[in-house]
């Protein structure tokens, strides 16, 4: 018997290592009297980690005369026997047997049981209090919902629970499962009181805590007296109306030796624009400038976002944030303090405009120039556009509008709504630059992706192979904003027009109802697939944009791509990126630019004749020509280049006439690849690569393909079956099966079925370096041309 299993009866078993996804201690839960315990809701779900598969179950438990509730975590049901903790072992075979039996009845009496089902074994109001909807509202209950937020919130307390001592103050401590860890697993701490607004999370605290050190207090902690030795508060400022605010009156409750611990979601993936109750948006940057100069010393920390292929608890593991960590992956940050200090309070800038979008984003040049002109104030940018200012470095703080935040008396305030709207015969940038008060003397618009951006824009090509072998890409945005859509037939016409020649790929960009094209090779539907600064990088990579007057057309601006505007009610001049290389196409009618007729502000322009007819004005073929003039210029493959640049080097890509390799929708099978015929290759490489070295063939495919060029071929001799389908498909690649004896001949015969100026045998893992193909010559062929070089 494995040492980790303290019990094994016939329908249940105790098993230690399912210790660490506990809240409890077997201390706290030996001092329990368990027959008073019974269960009262389970909640189902099916692991796939790698070495924990199959049913599990969290599991509450209820005692019905002190009201007192226990969560335990991440049970696995293996056939008919429930696999508890062994922080449970003290309760004995007969109350974990009685316990087991009824969880299993109610398991197999639910046989269609899903991932996520609650199972109500008792009365959910009853117990808890309230109807399961307020109770889940915006809570993080672990037992109740998804063991990867539970593991979220342990693996942070895992952590914080040994750095205290003395007398600890937690500001928003939800359920308080967390408080249940900290006083369990460390008896330095003498006094714990807890702070939270949320009256069902303060009943859930003190009825899942047992522990005499802890008392619960609902209310505003600004009512609880100073000269704490810790304060914590984890996942809260971004509820705060004013996280400034916040932060100071945390660190008031301190006393002058204390220490401070906190922690925020990044923007990333916890932003305004996916949880509306997040009223701001952080990145390390912008943490770092909420506590920069508070504390003598800050250490800070990080927990990765999952890839949920992984066990629920195997994830979210803190760790110290070192010069390798990768910013775009990162689910947030945590941060020590110790020692505060004095500080004198910096002057705040708050700029606002609310929407939309891309107006929003001509607002960047402006806090750019803020963030010049005053480089030691805090820049609040206060917009409901939150995305836009995504890792932006000019702003320190961004709020949601439609939030509690509100600027203090003594904040500079700079308010840009109806600021062009109020001057809407010039152009919007400038109007912004009169209403802040600036001079622009750098006048781009500023986007901010980041490397996990371009590795989806790379993933999402894997999937469509006519795209990714097309050497020149043209995205579309065909909106649906009343007013400024150009007809959907249209639409279709510059498509089937623009796939008619072979060499070009459609990226369609977009979101909601905007237009869609039918399915073809050659065209890839990101619409509603991608968050704004993904779309952006689409956006990049193509060589030329086509959009109606909206949002993306002021993204291409950002970007540096050429684009052509489809302009009815407003006139281009008003419009377009100042700089950008843009062609704006005004409807050939007399009413065309209407919207800088009406009286100021217009902030709601619509066609006076109900529906605006001047777009329909345009012609496809018209369209089309004014796009040939960019594709024209562009490189062909320059697409690549940008890829690469952008940070999707972890994404293999092959050279021109290739495909980005990466993953597979397995449920469509991606059309095969129809490239051109290659040329008489310039260079053949060879390789021979044992099945322990498939992992180094991807480092020398990447290389080969960082050269853009078509002038080689590669072919990869193994004593086993090609596993990736490209090898059939792309024509610089191929795969000969060979037994380990015949290697030398078979890579002597392809040296001579194959003919190349150069051919020379290469190791699997070889890096191609950044001289080229000719240096690899140079370096490993003794004697140029020549059959076979060794290296």
């Amino acid at each position: 018997m494995p040492e980790s299993i303290l019990i094994d009866a016939g329908h249940f078993a105790c098993e230690d290592w399912l210790d660490s996804r506990q809240f409890y201690s077997r201390a706290t839960l030996d001092a329990l009297d368990a027959q008073r315990f019974e269960p009262v809701m389970l909640r189902y779900d099916e692991f796939h980690g790698p070495h924990d598969r199959g049913p599990h179950v969290d599991i509450t438990l209820h005692d019905p005369v002190s009201e007192k509730l226990l969560f335990l975590l991440g049970l696995p049901v293996r056939g008919h026997k429930l696999i508890w903790p062994g922080v449970v072992a003290g309760w004995g075979a007969d109350v974990l047997g009685a316990l087991s039996l009824t969880a299993l009845a109610a398991l197999h009496a639910t046989p269609d049981a899903t991932p996520g089902l609650l199972i109500q074994l008792e009365d959910f109001e009853k117990v808890f209090h309230g109807p399961i909807n307020e109770v889940l509202a915006g809570r993080t209950v672990p037992g109740l919902m998804n063991p990867w937020s539970a593991t979220q919130v342990l693996k942070r307390y895992q952590f914080v629970a040994p750095l205290l001592s003395g007398r600890v103050l937690e500001v928003a401590p939800g359920p308080g499962l967390g408080t249940a860890f900290m006083l369990g697993t460390n008896d330095r701490i003498t006094e714990y009181q807890g702070a939270d607004l949320d009256g069902i999370a303060v009943d859930l605290a003190r009825r899942g805590n047992f522990d005499s050190r802890a008392s619960f207090h609902r209310g505003d902690f600004h009512d609880i007296d100073s000269g704490f030795d810790w304060v914590v508060s984890l996942e809260t400022i971004e509820h705060t109306p004013d996280p400034d605010e916040f932060f100071a009156e945390l660190k008031s409750r301190l006393k002058p030796t204390g220490a401070m611990v906190i922690s925020l979601p990044g923007e990333r993936w916890h932003g305004s624009h996916l949880n509306p109750a997040h009223w701001t948006n952080w990145s390390f940057e912008r943490i770092d400038a909420l506590v920069a100069g508070h504390f003598e010393q800050v250490e800070y920390f990080h927990y990765e976002r999952p890839s949920f292929g992984e066990c629920p608890f195997d994830i979210a593991t803190v760790k110290p944030l070192g010069a390798t960590v990768d910013p775009s992956w990162q689910e947030g940050w945590l941060a020590v303090l110790r020692q505060p200090r004095e500080v004198m309070p910096k002057q705040r800038i708050v700029v606002r405009r609310r929407a939309a979008r891309g107006d929003v984003l001509q607002t960047t040049p402006v806090v750019h120039a803020l963030r010049r002109r005053h480089p030691r104030a805090r820049i609040v940018m206060w917009t409901d556009a939150t995305e836009v200012y995504a890792d932006n470095p000019d702003v320190d703080l961004l709020a949601l509008c439609s939030s509690g935040f509100q600027p203090a008396p003594d904040d500079l305030l700079v308010n840009l709504d109806e600021a062009y709207e109020r001057k809407p015969r010039q152009h919007m940038l400038l109007s912004y630059a009169e209403a802040a008060g600036v001079a622009l003397t750098d006048q781009r618009l500023r986007l901010h992706p980041n490397a996990w951006d371009y590795r989806l824009a790379a993933s999402a090509l894997s999937q469509k192979p006519g795209v990714a072998n097309a050497a020149r890409l043209v995205a579309l945005h065909m909106s649906s904003t009343p007013d400024r859509s150009w007809p959907a037939a249209h639409w279709n016409r510059l498509a089937e027009l623009l796939l008619a020649e072979p060499d070009v790929g459609v990226i369609v960009v977009g979101a909601g109802k905007d237009h869609r094209l039918p399915e073809h090779p050659r065209v890839l539907d990101l619409v509603n697939r991608m968050e704004l600064r993904s779309t952006a990088v689409a956006v990049a990579l193509a060589d030329v944009l086509v959009g109606s007057d909206s949002f993306m057309l002021h993204v291409a601006g950002a970007v540096g791509t050429d684009a052509v505007g489809l302009y009815g009610i407003a006139e281009p001049v008003t419009r377009i990126p100042v700089g950008a290389h843009q062609e704006g196409m005004l409807a050939p009618v007399e009413c065309a630019g209407c919207l800088h007729q009406a009286p100021a502000p217009n902030t709601n322009p619509r066609c006076k004749f109900g529906q605006a007819f001047c777009l329909e004005r345009i012609a496809p073929e018209d369209v089309l020509t004014a796009a040939r003039r960019s594709l024209s210029a562009a490189q062909p493959h320059g697409w690549r280049l940008r890829l690469r640049l952008g940070g999707a080097d972890a994404v293999p890509v092959l050279g021109a006439g290739g495909i980005v390799i990466g993953p597979r929708d397995a449920g469509q099978p991606a059309p095969p690849a129809t490239p051109a015929a290659p040329p008489r290759p310039r260079y053949h490489f060879l390789t021979w690569v044992e099945p322990h070295e498939q992992h180094l063939l991807a480092d020398l495919l990447d290389s080969l393909g960082s050269q853009g060029r078509d002038d080689w071929h590669l072919t990869v001799v193994a004593p086993f079956a090609s596993p990736d389908p490209l090898f059939g498909e792309l024509p610089m690649l191929s795969w000969v099966e060979s037994a380990p004896e015949a290697a030398i001949p078979t890579l002597q015969r392809l040296a001579d079925q194959r003919p190349a100026e150069n051919c020379v045998v290469l190791p699997a893992g070889f890096r191609v370096g950044p001289l080229g193909l000719d240096q690899v010559i140079n370096q490993l062929a003794e004697v140029k041309p020549g059959p076979v070089a060794m290296a």
